[in-house]
């Protein structure tokens, strides 16, 4: 094998000398006249990398247009001539027309495609050459660089063309427009389509003279080496899988050179461009044949792998449970023995085994199929593809059937619709299917490599100061300091322990390392501040972005674009509520055009707020209430709504750019004096001493404050003591003080009980705002809802019971109902074991999460989807929020004689009344039992009507 790819190599010695001069391009071609003829090659999209050297249209012996190598012969030579309001395409060979009548003919009575063809007369219907500059034009998979300056072939009678080269097809039988497009992969001829979308890449060419083809063609050279030379950059020697031989490299190398000096010639024709090209592909796939391949284990020699995937980013191939069936996943570094698998022969291949389990992973199902773990060898056989994917600097692997295997196979990693469980998939092999071998040293020292890298790009992009977004000097000095003590210790000299412990030093200091996430901060009484939102999505489309108004006007999409310091069309200030824990409104600078719910620029603010939410320690959701985040979508470049999470589209960083005084306080004051009373008012109504409740004292310092302010003449008011009266105000605003010591939701009283509802904080009007957590209509096992708030409903009213230490919630029961909430939100008998509930405020709110202590559990939410309760992580203002509203409190239980005529009796430790049949049966610890049941000995607590009884059993 190696001698085959030693003698590619030496059948490509052709030196030339250098001085190449690039031309410029034609976008649009001039018309011939008469003694004034230019003539063109048309060079049309390929649609497929495997085609990117058969793309210029050529006309056949039977007249029928077809994409074909380049030859510059007169069969491939057009010109442009007039044609009435339009023009005409002309070839070369036989002087014959583009037939666009004919296929006019065929769209109007039989097909929406029509094969192309020549006429020897003038077509009736004119044609139009379209600049593509009204579209983002470029197919980079296929090497297509329409974006260069193509043009659209189209009608000049049906299609419509805009000012700005946006074009719209007539669809209308009778009146159907034109357009030459390429059908790709299958297709040798071109055809006019009008039923797609005008603009689409497919629809694209460009005209070149020959010698432009020829620069075109030497271009096209230039990609091949730059897609070799960084192939070559990103190996690597060695003997571990995805390295290569020394020798093997410098060969590569060497070819490299070689095809460099024929792209510098200038005197190279096209068969030596063109052989340069196929030489140094052919030789590039011959030295991804010699990679480094993983190992086959045997008796005598057993070796294990981590075998890494594409997406989600550094996660590995993992069994995680023994037993066949198992879904087999994509998860981080554990790491144990279900993320070990080694090479087992099987046929004409291998088969993986995994370590834990000793179970093989399944191989012999179609595409689509998510794959499990089975206790038997798979019928099918696997082999190892080099990819054109790598990472630091190792190649990564396709993993498909052999070739003795008729039915395909290709191994994907999967994505968030299957869980990211591993699956059979031969759709696009470039999507999430390559796969990295690594031995359990390196694996580690990869891991403790992307951390660093993390964390480093995570310390450099932080700003110091105390604006939202920035990070406190001691913050940065804290993370600098790890980065520093963990970055100067030797990653080959560590043994595995070592580098796990440095590697969670260093994601423990990320975490911690959080920036301003104060939503009050992001605005300010007396000065306007100004932001600018940059994309935190690991997508490249987005990453670093900024969302800009450039180039947009009202009732069109924000767009997000490559950041820019100069921009006021990237900057925008925020608006916030009297509480300072949400946006009102979310301004532009450059055009003072307010943020849409959905992204739009809108002339006017939108009634619904948008809440700042935190999704990691940099990022956050900007959330219109009851929508989905804000989000960056690539197609279109705009902003839309779309619900993901940290490092996706919908995550922005905050950076703080600028402020400016604002010397006219009056609106501003007055305005102030409003909110600041309406606040005032609204807090009289919930002061108090139970928990979520205001204290009086504060309530009464801000009320004082807001009458004093009340009682001024604003006009007899100096600029400095408006501003100084609205900073006292908000003062007094952020010192409201709200209990949330959990000692008061139980009664001081010995043997009394404290009733509350659960009333959902949803911000503005979302599905569940002000809505009671309820039993109403649920049994036993099915999860509480939520409902309309009731005053007279029981099914509406909970108590708590506290833990031994008093500072966590031990029980929550539902008086309706007489059950228990469980971790999971459900109506149970007794609590779920093991589980407690934090209560936890959220931010300066009224609000609490009510959060079980269950490993993996998040809190009470209010799910859209069923009126359920369920577990769902989000902060305040989303549904997750809950209002711990005081009822009222009842005495305690008293034990109130039975009448003679209804006498306890217990037989066979079963309770019943004489002459009663509808009473109740409680446990010592209020939980409602089946009064027909059998009973343990203990205490009991037995009712009927305004009737209670302690019963002992024994």
């Amino acid at each position: 094998m190696k001698r085959i790819f030693y003698k590619l190599l030496l059948a490509v010695a052709i030196l030339f000398t250098s001085g190449l001069q690039v031309n410029a391009k034609t976008t649009v071609p001039v018309i011939s006249t008469a003694g004034n003829e230019t003539w063109y090659l048309i060079k049309c999209n390929p649609r497929d990398p495997n085609n990117r050297l058969k793309t210029w249209i050529t006309v056949d012996s039977n007249d029928t247009l077809r994409y074909t190598p380049y030859s510059a012969a007169d069969d491939q030579l057009w010109k442009v001539v007039a044609n009435g309001t339009g023009v005409a395409l002309v070839n070369k060979k036989n002087g014959r027309f583009i037939n666009v009548d004919a296929a006019l003919e065929r769209h109007n009575t039989l097909s929406r495609s029509a094969k192309l063809s020549v006429t020897a007369t003038m077509p009736n219907t004119p044609l139009r050459l379209v600049p593509t500059t009204g579209y983002t034009i470029s197919w980079e998979a296929a090497g297509w660089d329409a974006k260069n300056g193509g043009v659209f072939i189209v009608d000049n009678v049906n299609t419509i063309v805009d000012e700005a080269n946006k074009i719209t097809f007539n669809t209308t039988e009778g009146s159907r427009s034109f357009c030459l497009t390429s059908m790709g992969v299958g297709y040798d001829a071109l055809y006019s389509i009008y039923s797609w979308p005008g603009g689409n890449p497919n629809q694209a060419v460009l005209f070149r003279t020959p010698a432009e083809a020829i620069d075109d063609i030497r271009e096209l050279l230039l990609t091949t080496i730059n897609t070799v030379t960084t192939g070559l950059n990103n190996s690597s020697e060695g003997f571990n899988p995805g390295q290569f031989s020394p020798e093997d490299r410098d060969a590569l190398g060497g070819a490299i050179e070689i095809a460099r000096e024929v792209y510098d010639n200038p005197a190279a024709t096209v068969d030596q461009i063109f052989d340069a090209i196929n030489e140094l592909n052919a030789i590039f796939t011959q030295f991804k044949a010699q990679v480094i391949l993983p190992e086959l284990s045997n008796e005598n020699n057993e070796v294990w792998y981590y075998i890494q995937g594409t997406r989600p980013a550094n996660s590995y191939m993992t069994a995680p449970a023994a037993g066949a069936g198992t879904q087999v996943k994509d998860l981080p570094v554990i790491p144990n023995a279900t993320q070990l698998w080694k090479l087992v022969a099987n046929g004409d291949g291998f088969a993986l085994q995994n370590k834990a389990s000793q179970e093989y992973l399944q191989t012999d199902f179609p595409s689509g199929t998510n794959l499990n773990t089975q206790a038997n060898m798979p019928t099918k056989a696997l082999r190892f593809i080099t990819s054109n994917e790598f990472f630091n600097k190792a190649y990564r692997f396709w993993i498909e059937n052999t070739t003795s295997f008729t039915e395909a196979f290709r191994l994907h990693a999967g994505g968030s619709g299957n869980g990211w469980g591993l699956m059979n998939w031969t759709g696009n092999a470039n999507d999430n299917c390559t796969w990295l071998f690594l031995s359990e040293d390196e694996v580690f020292r990869v891991e403790l490599t992307n951390t660093k890298t993390e964390a480093q790009a995570l310390y450099d992009a932080s700003t110091e100061g105390d604006e939202f977004g920035q990070y406190t000097a001691a913050k940065r000095t804290a993370f600098n300091t790890v980065l520093t003590t963990e970055g100067a210790k030797n990653m080959a000299t560590m043994t595995q322990e070592e580098l796990k412990a440095s590697n969670q030093a260093l994601k423990d200091a990320m975490a911690a390392f959080e920036c301003n996430r104060d939503v009050s901060t992001l605005s300010s009484p007396v000065k306007k501040k100004w932001f600018r939102l940059v994309s935190n999505s690991s997508a490249a489309y987005a990453n670093g972005k900024a969302i800009s108004s450039n180039g947009r006007t009202v009732d069109q999409k924000f767009t997000f674009e490559t950041k820019n310091v100069t921009s006021d069309a990237q900057l925008f200030t925020f608006e916030l509520n009297e509480d300072g824990t949400a946006a009102t409104t979310i301004v532009n600078k450059a055009n003072g055009l307010y943020m849409g719910t959905n992204g739009m620029m809108v002339s006017s603010a939108p009634e619904t707020l948008f809440e700042i939410t935190p999704l990691d320690a940099v990022s956050f959701w900007i959330k219109p209430t009851g929508l989905n985040p804000l989000h960056a979508q690539d197609a279109g470049s705009h902003i839309v709504n779309w619900n993901a999470g940290a490092n996706s589209s919908s995550a922005w960083r905050f950076e703080y750019v600028s402020s400016e005084d604002i010397t006219d306080f009056k609106a501003a004051y007055l305005t102030k004096r409003m909110q600041m009373r309406a606040k005032a008012d609204l807090a009289k109504t919930v002061t108090g001493s139970e928990l979520g409740q205001y204290t009086t004292a504060s309530v009464t310092t801000l009320d004082n404050i807001v009458a004093a302010e009340e009682a001024k003449n604003a006009d007899a008011l100096t600029q400095d003591q408006m501003r100084d009266a609205i900073l006292a105000m908000n003062a007094a605003s952020a010192g409201l003080v709200i209990n949330t010591d959990v000692k008061l939701l139980v009664s001081t009283t010995a043997g009394n009980q404290k009733w509350f509802r659960l009333i959902n904080n949803m911000a503005g009007a979302g599905y569940a705002s002000g809505k009671a957590m309820s039993s109403n209509g649920r049994m036993e096992g099915e999860p509480y809802t939520y409902e309309d708030k009731d005053v007279n409903s029981d099914a509406q009213l909970f108590r708590f019971v506290l833990t031994d230490d008093q500072t966590k919630v031990a029980h929550i029961f539902n008086k309706g109902i007489a059950l228990y909430v469980s971790a999971e939100g459900k109506l149970v008998a007794a609590s779920t074991p093991d589980n407690f509930f934090e209560i936890t405020q959220l931010g300066k709110t009224r609000s609490f999460w009510i959060d079980p202590t269950l490993a993996d559990t998040a809190p009470l939410h209010a799910a859209q989807d069923g009126t359920n309760i369920l577990n769902w992580l989000a902060d305040a203002g989303s549904a997750s929020a809950w209002i711990i509203e005081f009822a009222g409190e009842t005495t305690g239980v008293k034990n109130t004689q039975f009448p003679a005529e209804n006498k306890i009796r217990t037989i066979n430790n079963i309770i019943t009344i004489d002459g009663v049949d509808n009473f109740e049966v409680y446990s010592a610890t209020g939980q409602k039992l089946n009064r027909k049941m059998r009973l343990s000995t203990g205490v009991y607590i037995v009712r009927f009507n305004d009737y209670v009884q302690k019963v002992v059993l024994k």
